[in-house]
């Protein structure tokens, strides 16, 4: 059995803690926070890549001779800021009602900076499989390409045949990597 001394003590010792807990006073700040005037944390602007690509103007020829239009595709990058190495540049080409055209027996390509961009425009890399093309420098925002598109014999045959006309629909993709 406790002494009563102890019980005494201990009585003594929860009416102090108690009166130590509720010892702050109304005006005291016992917290904080930033609500309303949070800091703004920038994670900067994202990288875009955006392209336009004009129609195009057949080229004149002779009976007999290739067809082929020029046209220039503006591929503009913002935000890169020294992150890619490089820009490539994909293309597809179709028939307007959908016939498919294969590259190099239907089609070929010629793809090169426009003078806009690159002083007396220089040629792009080309791959070895005609259709992807690309462009290690990367610098500054707007980019031009002038891309010649030349069909084949085959391939004005399969135009022709497939839509009564010539028209051809090209698709490009410009990737940043």
């Amino acid at each position: 059995m406790l002494k009563k001394i102890t019980l005494l003590s201990l009585a003594t010792a929860a009416a102090v803690i108690t009166t130590s807990v509720g010892t702050f006073a109304a005006y005291d700040t016992l917290s904080a926070n930033n609500t309303g005037s949070g800091a703004v944390l920038d994670f900067g602007a994202p990288v875009t890549v955006s392209m336009n690509v004009d129609a195009g103007e057949a080229s004149s020829r002779g009976l007999g001779e290739a067809p082929s239009v020029t046209t220039t595709a503006t591929v503009t990058v913002a935000n890169e800021d020294d992150m890619g190495d490089k820009i490539t540049l994909a293309f597809d080409l179709a028939g307007t009602d959908g016939a498919s055209l294969t590259e190099t027996t239907d089609y070929t390509l010629d793809v090169k900076a426009n003078s806009a961009y690159v002083a007396g425009g220089s040629s792009i890399t080309s791959k070895s499989d005609n259709v992807n093309f690309e462009d290690s420098n990367i610098s500054g925002g707007e980019k031009k390409y002038d891309v010649t598109v030349t069909l084949t014999e085959t391939g004005a045959e399969k135009i022709a045949a497939q839509n009564g006309s010539a028209d051809v629909k090209l698709e490009m993709t410009a990737t940043l990597s």
